[in-house]
């Protein structure tokens, strides 16, 4: 079993997605992983909105609120896991809801991926 492994939930949002938009995103772990231990968001395009805001949450409630979209971001210096956000939540099949909040009107289309970095004890 591998010790280390990334899991990707692509997120997309089309064209006229309107302001105020909230939505959540869910993604099933892997069961065969201990913990989730980071997460990025790796931006595709941008909707042609200046940020989104950011959640996470699962069955048992709030991971984190929503948050403004840098706090995601891959920080592209320092260390690997340094440049993701830290995490510290069991995986185990667990399924964790992204929450999306759309500020303005999407002119374009918003797609990013959110990794989730994935590790045995």
């Amino acid at each position: 079993m591998a010790n280390v492994k990334y899991q990707r939930l692509e997120v997309k949002y089309p064209i006229g997605t309107t302001a105020g938009t909230k939505r959540d995103n869910e993604i099933t772990l892997d069961p065969e992983m201990d913990r989730v231990v980071g997460v990025a968001m790796y931006p595709i395009s941008d909707g042609g909105v200046t940020a989104i805001r950011l959640g996470l949450r699962d069955s048992s409630g709030e991971i984190q609120e929503p948050t403004h979209e840098d706090d995601f971001i891959d920080k592209g210096f320092g260390g690997y896991y340094e440049r993701k956000k830290p995490l510290d939540v069991e995986a185990r099949g667990r399924k964790m809801y992204v929450s999306v909040e759309i500020p303005a009107d999407l002119t374009a289309e918003l797609a990013f991926d959110l990794v989730f970095v994935l590790k045995n004890d």
